[in-house]
């Protein structure tokens, strides 16, 4: 049996919402309360009014409603979905909580001057004689003067001159020529330019958008391009632009830097990544016929603690000028984590005894790049607080291709079903546990691939800075409702090289 729908209100809005619910093959009724004549054509309109809440809330039991919608900004900021969630009844639109960013003017510039977010200056007033004082001793025209109320997108005049804005006043709030919304009103500064009205419709799922940076002087373009965090700071960089081992004061400056420049916003930082394709003289790493899968990363940090103990003092002083989170990279079993937990906890100890500050709230969590830790991401889930997902190695290793070997052409394929089942696998053994997962690799920046990690339900795509913007957008215009099964089966469909 098909849903039943019923649309609060009676204007053009509620007309345009019942015309696309008609659409859907999933439901079989609609109701409008009021409606009107045109919406009559589509749905059943029952003669309540949008403000009976009551009578509403009763109507929507007895019909067994499926789905209340509500178009109007008057119930919404009246509470109307509050009254009736309260007696379990789904319900799309703002709470009374929410929608009062749409019903006080005033509330929503105090909220945005409290929050810092760019708003034109502004005076609340609660009555006539303050505003007028404000007006003639210290405004500069043209001004604007707004009830502060619902007004039925009226209720905001543009004034050039003193003696216009002495009449808006009367008007609003004397006068009363847009009722109960003049009892206060906000006096703002006239700014000219294009005025973009934006309506969204979300999922209620956040994905954060963050920055791959290998730099403190990268931190810029970050900020640049807006980017919601660091989701991976190369800290090699320290080690690849130093003749020696740098000491744990270089190492506290650069950490310190980069979080105290980000303002409060998550810094992961990955500990040192050395091997492979990134050597350094002094370390003295014996040559190795095959060195991405020899001595690197966290094995170099197991077998060397002196080094790595240096990094970790670094990082957890670091952790009491914003918001960190350590990553160890090249993990491929829960032993290795458990060990490198025990130094940090070792570290803790440490600094505490010292007396040197640091956060207790760092985050700890693991890069996964190895088929080894895929499969194991279960156990793995236990021991830390997030994944980061290294799609370049995983890739590599799971198809036992050279990543850096051009002459594998189609043969390395980073869309390959093998890795991306690796990636669904993951994002459910971190669900499961109660951790979040992100992607920090190459392929968090390929939209082409967008909708299906949104369908697995990664929580965080860390890119390049440059990447930020072109992907949020595609973020914002991916709808997986519909798409996730298909995705998902697609998974399982014969498999052709690209």
């Amino acid at each position: 049996m098909g849903m039943k729908v019923l649309i609060v209100g009676g204007g053009g809005r509620e007309h345009a919402i019942a015309t696309c619910v008609a659409k859907s093959p999933k439901v079989d009724k609609i109701y409008c309360a009021p409606g009107n004549a045109g919406i009559g054509q589509i749905a059943e309109c029952v003669p309540i009014g949008a403000m009976e809440f009551d009578k509403i809330v009763a109507f929507a039991k007895e019909q067994a409603v499926d789905l209340t919608i509500v178009g109007m900004d008057d119930p919404l900021v009246g509470g109307l979905v509050d009254a009736l969630e309260a007696e379990g009844l789904r319900a799309f639109g703002p709470r009374k909580n929410a929608a009062i960013l749409e019903g006080s003017k005033a509330f929503s510039k105090d909220l945005m001057k409290k929050y810092n977010i760019p708003t034109a200056a502004y005076e609340n007033f609660d009555n006539a004689e303050d505003a007028i004082k404000y007006l003639k001793e210290q405004a500069s025209f043209p001004i604007v003067l707004k009830a502060d109320g619902l007004a039925l997108g009226k209720g905001v005049l543009i004034c050039n001159t003193l003696e216009e804005a002495l009449a808006g006043v009367d008007e609003i709030m004397l006068d009363k020529k847009f009722g109960a919304a003049g009892n206060r009103m906000v006096i703002e500064e006239f700014m000219t330019g294009r005025e973009v009205s934006v309506l969204s419709f979300v999922d209620g799922k956040t994905i954060r958008i963050y920055c791959n940076i290998g730099s403190p002087e990268d931190v810029h373009a970050v900020q640049v391009n807006d980017g919601g965090g660091i989701g991976l700071f190369r800290s090699e960089f320290l080690y690849l632009n130093s003749p020696d081992y740098p000491t744990e004061d270089q190492q506290f400056e650069a950490y310190k830097k980069v979080l105290a420049d980000m303002d409060g916003k998550e810094v992961i930082i990955r500990t040192l990544d050395i091997g492979a394709d990134k050597q350094i003289g002094y370390f003295d790493l014996p040559k190795e016929d095959n060195p991405a899968m020899g001595m690197r990363a966290l094995r170099i940090c197991l077998t060397r603690p002196e080094i790595f103990k240096t990094q970790l003092r670094a990082l957890f002083r670091a952790s009491a000028f914003g918001k960190l989170g350590i990553m160890f990279p090249m993990v491929t079993s829960v032993w290795e984590v458990r060990e490198a937990k025990r130094m940090c906890e070792e570290v803790r100890r440490e600094l505490k005894n010292e007396g040197v500050p640091y956060s207790e709230d760092v985050q700890i969590g693991i890069m996964i790049e190895t088929p080894a830790a895929a499969i194991n991401s279960d156990r793995l889930a236990k021991e830390v607080d997030f994944f980061s997902i290294g799609t370049n190695d995983l890739t590599q290793y799971t198809l036992a291709c050279d990543r850096q070997n051009n002459d594998l052409g189609r043969f390395y394929d980073p869309h390959h079903p093998a890795v991306l089942r690796l990636i669904r696998l993951v994002t459910e053994n971190a669900h499961k546990n109660g951790i979040w997962v992100g992607i920090c690799g190459e392929l968090g920046a390929d939209l082409t691939l967008t909708e299906t990690f949104l369908a697995f339900g990664v929580d965080e795509l860390s890119v390049t800075p440059r990447s930020v913007l072109p992907l949020r957008n595609a973020v914002r215009m991916t709808d997986t409702r519909e798409s996730s099964e298909r995705i998902l089966s697609d998974l399982d469909s014969d498999y052709t090289a690209r």
